[in-house]
């Protein structure tokens, strides 16, 4: 179900931020989220440059569960048709992607990738999750995903990569605890 803000705020974005540099700028953004193309560069930095294979599998680990939850389950759950299916007049600025829209996989794939290497560096994370919001909003500025979708994948991912640390964080001290005795 498309909500009347979704589409308002996506024809703002439409009408307003589609200067062909724009557009150019950010088809090269979202490209670094796909795949996890970007989150796969910062876990080989982790493994290789950082010596963290922990680290380097945390972050893989987040970005293929998240994956799974949002493109494998929750897309093919809600069935909702992307902006330009639904609406003909919105024209994206990419080849058609074709899964359903709800949530963004781009957007919660990167948050939760992003949100992992936040909660192992805080400083470099501050970069990531920059990049993740940046490859959220390229979504809307190539028409191909309406705001919540993006809002709900950040959130998604977000809260994913939170637990999944904490838990795994958690596994490895009683692991430690354990080993010591």
């Amino acid at each position: 179900m498309i909500q009347e803000w979704d589409l308002s705020i996506l024809e703002w974005i439409t009408h307003s931020l589609h200067a062909p540099w724009l557009v150019a700028l950010f088809y090269a953004i979202t490209l670094l989220g796909n795949g996890g193309l970007l989150w796969l560069i910062f876990a080989g930095y982790f493994r290789f440059n950082k010596k963290n294979a922990r680290a380097a599998w945390m972050i893989l680990t987040a970005l293929i569960l998240t994956s799974i939850l949002t493109d494998g389950i929750i897309k093919n759950l809600v069935c909702r048709p992307r902006p330009f299916v639904s609406d003909p007049a919105i024209i994206p600025m990419m080849i058609r992607p074709s899964s359903y829209s709800f949530p963004s996989g781009h957007a919660s794939t990167s948050f939760a990738s992003a949100m992992m290497i936040y909660r192992i560096q805080p400083k470099l994370g501050r970069w990531a999750l920059a990049a993740a919001a940046f490859i959220g909003f390229s979504r809307l500025i190539l028409c191909v995903h309406y705001p919540s979708d993006v809002l709900v994948g950040g959130i998604m991912g977000s809260g994913l990569a939170w637990w999944l640390y904490s838990f795994l964080e958690k596994r490895r001290m009683n692991h430690d605890k354990n080993s010591v005795v």
